[in-house]
């Protein structure tokens, strides 16, 4: 930890999507100007999900696998494996852009009653009738 503040989990849960996931940790890694830990909780994929977090060797990188159920269960595993004192959800067919956990400390100084922020929805790839835009 660089002692730049409060630990943020960023949490990635996970169903068969090998595919993308690997982009996610990595913008999740690229986080460096702040406290963080990354958790992946796999809900029992049946894809290669367990190797692509293999490939990292990073120790901000925890893996939990689980048997599958649903998403809700995840998440709440996701939450029971976080030690952080602030919770980034992050898709794990999304991206977090450069410096995403610096301007959310920077909001949180600034919003300090607040207990939950939303960023925009930036599409990217193969979603060509709104890729670009933000929502």
């Amino acid at each position: 930890m660089d002692g730049s503040g409060p630990l943020i989990s960023i949490c990635i849960p996970a169903y068969n999507r090998a595919e993308y996931l690997r982009e996610a940790i990595e913008s999740a890694i690229a986080q460096q100007k702040a406290d963080t830990e990354i958790i992946v909780v796999d809900d029992g994929s049946t894809d290669n999900t367990l190797d692509v977090v293999r490939g990292f060797d990073n120790l901000k990188v925890s893996y939990i696998r689980k048997d599958h159920t649903n998403a809700p269960d995840t998440a709440n595993r996701c939450l029971k494996e976080a030690k952080g004192q602030f919770i980034l959800w992050l898709d794990s067919d999304d991206i977090l852009p450069e410096g995403s956990t610096e301007r959310f400390r920077k909001t949180l100084g600034n919003f300090t009653d607040a207990d939950v922020f939303y960023g925009d929805l930036q599409p990217f790839g193969e979603v060509s009738s709104i890729e670009g835009k933000r929502i």
